[in-house]
C-alpha cells in the first residue's frame, strides 16, 4: 500500500498497462481507507474505485489518461474466461459491472482531501491494529455523492449513452442489495 511500491508498478506498466490494488473498508478505519486511496492516486492519477462485495473495493490505475475506446469495454466482456468468473459473481453484462464503478479521478480527488500518504519510509498502516469495521457504511455513503452520473460513467468506460440507463438501473439494484 506504499507509494514506493506504486511508483515501481508505474515503472513497469505500459500505456495499456493497469493495475488493481484492493482496499478493505471494513477491516481498518475510514481514515486508514482515505489514506491508502490517496496513497494509490498520487501513484496513479487515472484511478477509478470500484464496489466489490459487502466491505471491500478495488482501486484500478491505468497510465492512460483518455477515456477506454468505444466499445472496448464490451468487447472484454465477449472473453470466455471474463464472462465466466463474471458469471460466478452474477455480473451478466457491461452495465451489471459498470454499476461497480464508485469514483473516477475527481470523485477520489474529492473524496481524499488532503489525506496522508503512506511511504516506505513511514508505513503507517502496518503499526494499525486490524480492526473490524462495521461503520464503514457512512464513508460509503460519503464515496456515493462523489460518485458520477451513469452518462458519464459510460462515457469512461467506452458505453453507449443508451447503455446509460441500463447502468443506472443495475446500479440502483446494486445499491438496494446493501441495505
Amino acid at each position: 500500500y506504499s507509494l514506493d511500491f506504486y511508483q515501481l508498478a508505474k515503472d513497469r506498466l505500459t500505456d495499456e498497462g493497469v493495475v488493481v490494488q484492493w482496499i478493505p473498508l471494513h477491516t481498518q478505519s475510514n481514515a486508514d481507507t482515505r489514506m491508502l486511496v490517496a496513497t494509490f492516486l498520487k501513484a496513479f492519477p487515472n484511478s477509478s474505485l470500484w464496489w466489490t462485495e459487502s466491505g471491500e473495493a478495488l482501486m484500478l490505475g491505468r497510465m492512460r489518461d483518455a477515456p477506454l475506446p468505444p466499445g472496448h469495454f464490451r468487447k472484454q466482456m465477449l472473453n470466455a474466461n471474463v464472462a465466466r468468473s463474471l458469471k460466478e459473481i452474477n455480473i451478466n453484462s457491461p452495465e451489471q459491472l459498470a454499476a461497480h464503478y464508485l469514483l473516477g479521478r475527481d470523485g477520489l480527488q474529492a473524496f481524499v482531501g488532503d489525506s496522508a500518504v503512506m511511504t516506505d519510509e513511514f508505513p503507517i498502516i502496518e503499526y494499525r491494529v486490524p480492526t473490524f469495521n462495521d461503520n464503514y457504511r457512512p464513508l460509503l455513503e460519503e464515496m456515493i455523492r462523489y460518485r458520477p452520473e451513469s452518462e458519464q460513467i459510460a462515457k469512461e468506460l467506452g458505453l453507449s449513452i443508451a447503455e446509460a440507463t441500463n447502468i443506472s438501473n443495475a446500479w440502483m439494484e446494486l445499491k438496494s442489495s446493501w441495505y
